[in-house]
């Protein structure tokens, strides 16, 4: 390919043959789409073009097979044209990527990524566990409030109805073979959190422990928040952009929104250290009167 030449083409409008595949999060091609790729600059090593979607790449000289006018859909200033290539690229949610095609403008095949199949798989489950244990930090924070200041729980919060939710897929799917170890671990552990949560709830409903002990609901937030915290790690790894809920976009993202929860403990618990320290190190009775409230 002359560079030369090439460099003239700046401005103009090329379609790419093979044309670029778009993936979705599994590693699957999306339908394929008619779109033009605009020629950014020409070096003498490299030519740069981005598409309408803010993609772009950087092509090196053994990756054009050739360049072909298009007269027919050529407009009044603005050229068109075919851009042959010796690769075939692939748009994905983080970039471009490019790997050799068997002959100019062959198309090639997605490349099976299985870890990247499991994630997708796992992430539904991930995000409906994640987002119920922040729903249980948010109501462990007022009932924490509430018994610090000597004052009874929430009304119609009960151990039961703090209970977490559980995975299913990840305990029973072979796809979980698939994963590698910097998405197992975090995964794991993040699970292995939420049963710990579990069992504990578990065990304070079946010994009726006292709802009005501050130091049953801070030793609960101190344990929701380790696993929050777990769990926010394999929430970057296998859905990072995830909407806390779909349905309110304005609640931000699964780590956006539990890092919310995360500070808002952390600020109630210093907000209580801070009274007690002021207070010449007392802490509130617990349980003043004596009395069992509502498992």
């Amino acid at each position: 390919m002359n560079f030369e030449q090439l460099k003239r083409n700046v401005g103009d409008r090329v379609r790419l043959v093979p044309p670029a595949c778009h993936l979705d999060a599994a590693g699957d091609a999306l339908p394929a789409v008619d779109e033009e790729w605009s020629i950014i600059s020409v070096t003498t090593d490299l030519v740069e073009i981005g598409a309408e979607s803010g993609h772009s790449y950087r092509l090196g000289k053994d990756h054009i097979r050739n360049y072909t006018t298009d007269p027919g859909r050529s407009a009044q200033g603005e050229r068109r044209a075919f851009l042959t290539l010796n690769v075939q690229l692939f748009v994905e949610a983080n970039g471009v990527r490019a790997v050799p095609n068997h002959q100019p403008g062959a198309p090639v095949p997605p490349p099976t990524n299985r870890a990247v199949k499991a994630r997708a798989s796992f992430a539904p489950e991930l995000q409906r566990i994640f987002r119920r244990q922040v729903e249980i930090l948010d109501r462990i924070i007022p009932n924490y409030t509430q018994t610090s200041h000597a004052r009874g729980p929430c009304e119609g919060d009960s151990w039961t109805s703090l209970k977490p939710a559980l995975p299913n897929l990840y305990s029973s799917s072979p796809l979980v073979h698939d994963l590698g170890t910097t998405d197992s671990e975090p995964l794991s552990e993040f699970y292995a959190g939420v049963y710990s949560v579990n069992d504990t709830l578990e065990n304070w409903r079946s010994t009726d422990h006292p709802l009005d002990n501050y130091n049953a609901w801070n030793a609960l937030m101190h344990r929701v928040q380790h696993t929050l915290r777990a769990g926010q790690l394999a929430v970057q790894r296998f859905c990072p952009d995830r909407l806390y809920d779909p349905i309110v976009p304005v609640s931000g993202t699964l780590l956006s929104r539990s890092e919310r929860s995360l500070s808002i403990a952390d600020e109630v618990r210093r907000n209580f250290m801070d009274r007690c320290a002021a207070a010449g190190g007392s802490v509130p009775v617990s349980n003043p009167m004596g009395r069992r409230t509502q498992k």
